[in-house]
């Protein structure tokens, strides 16, 4: 039986009432990294597009902004916490700002990780130190908190032969009064909070694995509605060893009863690009010569499965921000350049060399926006015969985290939200006027 397989995480009745310019929430409103305005400029001058404003008192972090109306909202590393912020838009001076956890750090760059989700008049965060909290929207006021460390007995998986992680990387989903995250754990690794009250609703049994770095996505699948979630392994020592390797699952969202589970054989244990839904398919890809594969998903009464179509090295990508477009899956090659993979056959289109480690895209009017480790920014038209660049300019200045270690880059994922093109490299935030005018 073949079974549609629908995004609707965008919808009103789970984020609320939003623009067609709005980015709520990791990867926009469908977290698949496209936003849905038009009237946007085509190609940008010499130069790049105007520059609206810029800041740099937001702290360190790779947490990309989450823009609803006239408000960005953000976290940052500031003053050894972990920090929320709401700025005004148009000017980028900051509105509010709450404190809500200790700071994060290691050697690869302190501070959080994670994109605010916005709904209604809440703004749910998940802080690298793993505390999850929701904020008034209005002034920042905490709602409620709870540490996934402390309170649910939460791991995150650790990097390849090294005693350490990354932090809480993922940015939480919300759906209806329900935040899903992934605590990882005995406890049960993917766990429903509800958003009202910060209790926990359910938490997934049988399954132990550790937190991966990848944020989940929300699906209805068969009349099914589920999540698919990227896990961590289960760690047979402290140096990162694993006895049994991230899976790649299907949980049902009324009671976290799992659907499916599959294995994309991945040896390493830095797992952080978002899966990229399409039909009654899954695309997964990772860095750290994992790959990429294609997944379908097939269901037989109440047996869901997920099988191979494909697994190769057409794509291998560090840390996300991969755009599907027209059947393309557009994105980053750990230290190759940019890519083109056809997604039904995981066939490498064209490759675009340069200089960078990683980098991430969004699209928004049939157009990508891409954001190198370098900071060099493209604008390019979606095409599978090859590279298409129609502007292009490198971020002025360099955030003082960065150049103080040269293996802190710039990660964070580019947002085009009201006709603004939002960029961050670590404490600095940009916003460019990226609107067409007559």
């Amino acid at each position: 039986m073949r079974i549609r397989l629908l995004v609707i995480l965008g919808l009103g009745a789970t984020l609320g009432s939003l623009s067609a310019g709005d980015w709520p929430q990791w990867r926009g409103p469908n977290r698949d990294g496209r936003g849905k305005e038009t009237g946007l400029l085509a190609e940008w001058p010499k130069g790049g597009p105007t520059s609206a404003w810029m800041i740099d008192t937001i702290g360190v972090g790779y947490s990309s902004p989450a823009v609803v109306g006239d408000r960005i909202y953000i976290l940052g590393g500031l003053d050894g916490k972990e920090v929320a912020f709401a700025l005004d838009a148009t000017t980028g001076k900051i509105v509010w700002q709450t404190p809500f956890g200790p700071l994060f750090k290691n050697a690869w760059g302190d501070g959080p990780r994670s994109t605010p989700t916005v709904v209604g008049e809440d703004v749910v965060a998940l802080g690298a130190q793993g505390v999850l909290a929701c904020f008034d929207r209005t002034n920042g006021a905490i709602r409620w908190s709870l540490d996934l460390r402390k309170d649910l007995g939460g791991i995150v998986m650790r990097g390849n032969f090294v005693d350490m992680d990354w932090g809480y990387s993922e940015s939480p989903i919300v759906d209806g009064d329900r935040v899903i995250v992934a605590p990882g754990g005995k406890g049960g690794t993917v766990a429903a909070i509800d958003r009202k009250t910060g209790k926990i609703a359910w938490r997934t049994s049988g399954l132990t694995h550790a937190a991966s770095y990848a944020s989940s996505v929300i699906f209805e699948f068969g009349g099914v509605r589920a999540y698919v979630v990227f896990t961590g392994g289960v760690e047979i020592s402290s140096g990162g060893l694993m006895k049994d390797m991230p899976k790649l699952i299907g949980v049902k969202a009324d009671d976290g009863t799992i659907l499916w589970d599959v294995k994309p054989n991945y040896t390493t244990s830095v797992i952080a690009p978002t899966p990229v839904l399409s039909g009654d398919s899954i695309f997964v890809t990772c860095g750290y010569a994992a790959g990429c594969s294609l997944f379908k998903l097939t269901a037989t009464k109440d047996t869901f499965t997920a099988k191979t179509v494909y697994a190769n090295k057409s794509m291998n990508n560090y840390h996300g921000g991969v755009v599907l477009f027209d059947g393309v899956i557009y994105g980053h090659y750990e230290l190759v350049g940019w890519v083109a993979v056809e997604l039904a056959s995981g066939k490498l289109l064209w490759e675009q060399k340069n200089r960078t480690n990683s980098g991430a895209m969004a699209e928004a009017n049939g157009l990508l926006y891409a954001l190198g480790d370098d900071a060099r920014v493209f604008l390019l038209k979606p095409d599978r015969d090859g590279w298409e660049s129609t502007g292009e300019f490198d971020l002025p200045g360099k955030s003082k985290a960065r150049t103080a270690n040269g293996r802190i880059t710039t990660c964070s994922h580019p947002v085009v939200a009201n006709g603004r093109l939002y960029l961050r490299d670590q404490e600095r935030l940009y916003c460019y006027d990226v609107t067409a005018r007559p």
